[in-house]
């Protein structure tokens, strides 16, 4: 079971959408976050590209040989 928290390419954009308009409000899905500084902010963004970026993805994977010639 996963305890971490689920987020969204749409909330981490409305994310740096509010941090490059100087806004420290965000809103999404009805839920509204007011965050301290943008300093928090930054912490944020960070958790969630973090977050984001875990997660598992489908690689294709190939082998490749030689005979070393």
């Amino acid at each position: 079971m996963s305890t971490s928290p689920k987020y969204t390419q749409e909330q981490l954009a409305e994310l740096r959408e509010a941090m490059a308009s100087g806004e420290r409000v965000t809103q999404f899905n009805g839920r509204r976050i007011e965050y301290r500084s943008l300093d928090e902010m930054r912490q944020a963004e960070a958790m969630m590209e973090r977050a984001l970026n875990s997660l598992p993805c489908r690689r294709r994977h190939r082998a490749i040989f030689s005979k070393g010639l």
